[in-house]
């Protein structure tokens, strides 16, 4: 019994070992940093800020998978932003001087959703390789409301608002956890 038992568990390693081995698994990033090793980002159209463009270029170069350049690149990523924009989702009641509840609802809570489309070609043949994908990712942040009787001041003079800061704040989060996206799906997903 103990010998049958030996004889199956050989049989399954063996199994396992030769299985693995004729379809070629290998650990690593895959047969597109086996072919390209280098890639360029032009700047992403509809990126007004340049801050997806610039987050995208850091994720890939600490990947370390391909090799970033500006120019002569084996690979383009090329990144359209369709859809950006900014919705309140959350609200609550105002209050007055005398930090008393009146019958007014003002934001407090606000979402930034983008939409990217992504498409990786060779940069010489312009042959797609990947793509187009669509990938949307959204950041959630809370604010202080900015309706006051007496803020009249600060906007006059052309200063932030609370809203204004914090909205700042989650389209910085919002383009790393999308570039984090394109670069997993360009170096992860199978041609």
């Amino acid at each position: 019994m103990v010998g049958l038992l030996m004889l199956r568990s050989c049989f399954l390693i063996l199994s396992c070992t030769l299985f693995l081995g004729s379809c070629s698994y290998k650990m690593g990033h895959g047969s597109l940093t086996d072919k390209y090793k280098t890639v360029t980002i032009p700047y992403a159209e509809g990126d007004r800020s340049g801050q997806l463009t610039a987050e995208i270029i850091k994720q890939v170069s600490h990947a370390g998978a391909l090799e970033y350049r500006t120019t002569n690149a084996d690979l383009e990523v090329i990144v359209t932003l369709l859809d950006d924009h900014q919705d309140n989702i959350g609200y609550q009641f105002d209050r007055n001087s005398a930090n008393e509840i009146i019958d007014r609802i003002v934001p407090t809570e606000g979402r930034i959703q983008v939409l990217a489309e992504v498409l990786l070609r060779e940069s010489s043949s312009r042959k797609v390789i990947l793509g187009p994908k669509e990938l949307t990712v959204s950041v959630d942040y809370d604010f202080d409301p900015d309706i006051t009787t007496d803020n009249v001041t600060s906007f006059s003079l052309g200063q932030l608002t609370a809203t204004d800061a914090a909205k700042d704040v989650a389209e910085l989060s919002v383009h790393e956890v999308l570039a984090g996206k394109i670069v997993d799906y360009i170096l992860n997903s199978w041609e």
